[in-house]
């Protein structure tokens, strides 16, 4: 497994009319390098498709959370304690999929970001083809998993998640 950081599930939330997502499941964990708290959110959607996004917990209340650096230059640890919840869910959840966006930094453009760049490379290392078709948008820094055994069953289904993903359009399943 990877080395992350030890994680509590704090709670769920409903899920939000306007952006789709059915609930929010919430999570924490605490950096022994710089003592500062993440929450990570997984935000749940039909057809079992989780987004995951991550914030230190000083900048709960900034409406660019997801946009801004602490500075303490640990993303490694942090994406693989993201990627240690992804493997709960994954687990728990034999259709689960799982997609992320590499928000862009304060003045930096939304194609290919820099966040964008670590995940990828490290979602490619850690997840290989056997289980997941890996989707990805580099003008919109997005990345999606998408369980092979899903798409036989819904050959749509990376065409809507990839859509929805770097566009907000709506998650419809007819």
């Amino acid at each position: 497994m990877v080395d992350s950081y030890p994680f509590r599930f704090i709670k769920y939330e409903p899920g939000g009319s306007d952006s789709g997502y059915l609930r929010k499941a919430l999570y924490s964990f605490k950096s022994t390098k710089s003592n500062k708290v993440y929450i990570v959110e997984v935000e749940f959607y039909e057809r079992n498709f989780y987004g995951i996004k991550f914030f230190f917990k000083g900048h709960r209340l900034s409406e660019m959370k997801y946009n801004l650096l602490t500075g303490d230059n640990e993303p490694r640890k942090i994406i693989f304690t993201c990627i240690s919840i992804m493997g709960v869910i994954f687990e728990s959840d034999a259709h689960s999929s799982f997609g992320f966006i590499g928000s862009n930094n304060m003045g930096e453009g939304s194609d290919k970001t820099k966040r964008y760049r670590v995940y990828s490379v490290i979602i490619n290392t850690y997840f290989g083809e056997n289980t997941f078709e890996h989707h990805y948008n580099d003008e919109k820094s997005t990345y999606v998993l998408i369980r092979k055994s899903e798409i036989e069953i819904h050959p749509d289904l990376p065409d809507k998640i990839s859509l929805f993903i770097s566009s907000r359009i709506p998650l419809i399943f007819s």
